[in-house]
């Protein structure tokens, strides 16, 4: 499998359909040739996500993270504020204008 880790060896990206044949021409400084499968993905709740790195010894791990915030969209944004005045006045609140 082909890695290709950041200066804090978190995996960038991998190819695990590549041959080592061919991955050869692609080695760098962070890019390596790894004979392994992917490690099994830990459980994660909600609010996490898990991140792949290459420990010194170049084996694969995972580390689990705090999900990023979500970013919206300005069409989101617009909808939510649509949803939360639709909810006041659902609710007996008066709009004023």
């Amino acid at each position: 499998m082909l890695v290709n880790i950041d200066k804090n060896r978190k995996v960038c990206w991998y190819n695990p359909y590549i041959s080592q044949t061919l991955a050869e021409q692609c080695l760098s400084a962070n890019t390596f040739w790894l004979d392994t499968a992917l490690p099994e993905q830990p459980t994660l709740s909600e609010d996490e996500v898990a991140v792949l790195y290459l420990s010194e010894d170049q084996t694969l791990y995972y580390q689990t993270e705090p999900a990023p915030a979500p970013v919206y969209t300005e069409t989101e944004l617009i909808m939510q504020e649509f949803v939360n005045l639709e909810l006041m006045l659902l609710e007996g609140g008066v709009l004023h204008v």
